[in-house]
């Protein structure tokens, strides 16, 4: 209970903060290119994948909320309760990545080097924890969290854009229906709204806002919920969920998600609803190395073949979660 309070007294001086940082007299001046020593500055942001070296990028899409801070060249999050500067954007309609401010007037800083620290959604407000850790507050299953940094950015000229590459910090689990011809299943229907997956246990989650990591959590929730339809085929459905490590807490056995697809086959008019329980990924000491589980930034590709009474997961590729055209790697899908 005294680490709880302790939390809120923490979050609300921060809000208190927040507010007075954007006042008037500390980042915003008049719309001009430079004034009284301050300069304006810019956003923009692109989605990356994890390796950042060897994938591509593509433009935030329009009507991404993004929170942004900036702090002193080398200042360590972690010690600093609050940053020199915070405000909150959204990405353009245009789907340009540039972002625009939400609510404000144009922000301003002094010259000076600076790192700046990005996220999305913009409702994460991050506080010093008992641990004295910048972290968010709890975290929930469905959201496609993103983390960006840019580090000494010089910022004393009359433009001043500073462009984020953000990275996935969850996990996707695609699935891609398909009837088993061989089988007798020539044609199916995915009634893709009452497919369902039971995902990751969100209790005790949170990013840190130094690297953007989200730990792996250790349990999987009891209540299923229903998956996505794909924008692209009308028989995939997918989720996006926290990362979920390969073992529970105890270490004693291996985590497990129960899925549920609802198919009807060969025309007929009634749905059959096939379960499965999948067991999650082990830890892998050949190349890619994996550390098991749902990791944070990587799609999970199954292919799940239709049979007349149950399903069959054939195949599974991971990538890493960016729009560019990956082979995968293969892994074996267990029960």
């Amino acid at each position: 209970m005294i680490i709880m309070n302790k939390k809120r007294i923490l979050y609300a001086s921060l809000f208190a903060l927040l507010i007075s940082s954007c006042s008037k007299n500390d980042v915003t001046e008049p719309s001009s290119p430079v004034e009284s020593g301050k300069y304006k500055v810019s956003l923009s942001g692109a989605v990356s994948g994890q390796q950042v070296l060897t994938r591509g990028t593509t433009q935030l899409q329009g009507g991404v909320g993004v929170l942004a801070y900036a702090y002193a060249k080398g200042a360590d999050v972690d010690a600093v309760a609050l940053s020199p500067w915070t405000s909150t954007y959204v990405s353009n309609a245009d789907n340009s990545g540039n972002l625009d401010l939400a609510g404000a007037s144009d922000i301003y800083l002094p010259g000076g080097d600076y790192d700046f620290y990005a996220c999305s959604p913009s409702s994460l407000l991050f506080a010093l924890d008992a641990n004295n850790k910048m972290v968010s507050g709890a975290l929930s299953n469905g959201t496609d969290y993103l983390w960006a940094t840019v580090g000494a950015k010089t910022i004393g000229t009359a433009s001043n854009t500073v462009t984020l590459p953000f990275y996935h910090k969850a996990a996707k689990l695609h699935f891609n229906i398909v009837p088993d011809v061989a089988a007798g299943i020539s044609t199916i229907v995915v009634d893709q709204a009452a497919c369902k997956v039971t995902p990751t246990d969100v209790t005790g989650s949170f990013m840190y806002l130094k690297n953007g990591l989200i730990d792996q959590l250790k349990a999987v929730s009891a209540t299923p919920v229903a998956m996505s339809a794909d924008a692209l085929n009308i028989t995939d459905v997918e989720y996006i969920m926290l990362p979920l490590a390969e073992k529970t807490a105890d270490g004693l056995a291996t985590n497990k998600i129960e899925l549920e697809f609802s198919v009807k086959v060969n025309g007929e008019s009634t749905a059959r609803l096939y379960k499965y329980s999948l067991t999650v990924p082990a830890a892998s000491l050949v190349d890619p190395i994996t550390a098991g589980g749902y990791e944070a930034g990587k799609v999970y590709n199954y292919t799940v073949s239709i049979k007349a009474n149950k399903v069959v997961f054939t195949g599974c590729t991971v990538e890493d979660w960016t729009v560019t055209d990956l082979t995968g790697t293969p892994i074996v899908p267990t029960e």
